[in-house]
């Protein structure tokens, strides 16, 4: 898709700023995709859904697959977000990304000062697309009315609200996943060999043995996230905790 028709300079002004980051030692993190499975991140796909990084984006200006600066710059934007969204806030990933997206805001607002960067047009799209997506979700509400009264009659004696904020199977929350394996880090011994106890005889499956190299590498790694550590090679697996044990230790 080439650029429309005054963006070319625009974009060209980003490409520069895109190769200016990716030029830094710091931005290696960056500069490819994730690669959770290598890292065994394996939750990262469920918290970061739209993932970019600045090689992809520098392949995309090359190839003119951008509309707009505007288009472009959102994807920079979410590189830092994604960085900060997964990774935990104050740690060092997570004040790069923030030191890095506040120069980039920078930078493209002096692109825009200079330049019309194609906002309104996908303000004028997202408008059009938002109408779409409420005469959807109309039609989709209109549909789950009618199943329910073919299955029982009476719409007033169904229940289908979720609460809490959780999914539909019950199941705690990312954030609340997260924040239950950063508060066990805190645990004083005493009180993590309570909630060991806990989970050996009501959750066993939760528990892991570590061999010792993995151990290590498990405890170096800044990028993991998810599962929390515990002496004597032992990790606690937060995925894997059922509801009523997962409240009883939170």
């Amino acid at each position: 898709m080439p650029p429309r028709e005054g963006q070319e300079e625009p974009l060209r002004r980003l490409t520069k700023v895109v190769n200016g980051f990716m030029s830094r030692p710091d931005a290696a993190p960056f500069l490819e995709p994730v690669d959770w499975r290598g890292l065994e991140l394996f939750d990262y796909p469920e918290v970061v859904t739209q993932m970019m990084d600045l090689g992809t984006i520098q392949r995309k200006l090359e190839r003119q697959q951008y509309n707009t600066a505007w288009e472009c710059a959102q994807d920079i934007k979410l590189v830092w977000s994604n960085c900060q969204l997964y990774n935990t806030e104050g740690s060092e990933l997570w004040m790069i990304a923030k030191s890095f997206n506040r120069k980039f805001e920078d930078k493209f607002r002096k692109i825009k000062q200079e330049f019309d960067v194609g906002e309104d047009w996908h303000d004028d799209d997202e408008e059009e697309e938002d109408d779409e997506e409420e005469d959807e979700d109309k039609d989709e509400e209109e549909e789950e009315e009618e199943e329910e009264h073919s299955e029982s009659g009476d719409v007033s004696g169904t229940e289908s609200k979720a609460s809490g904020g959780r999914a539909s199977s019950g199941g705690p929350s990312l954030d609340a996943r997260a924040q239950l394996a950063a508060n066990l880090i805190l645990l004083q011994a005493q009180e993590l060999g309570h909630v060991m106890n806990i989970l050996e005889r009501e959750c066993p499956q939760a528990l892991e043995t570590l061999p010792d190299a993995e151990h290590e590498n498990h405890s170096s790694s800044h990028h993991h996230k998810g599962h929390s550590h515990i002496p004597q090679k032992m990790e606690i697996v937060v995925d894997q905790l059922d509801g009523s044990v997962f409240t009883k230790i939170s």
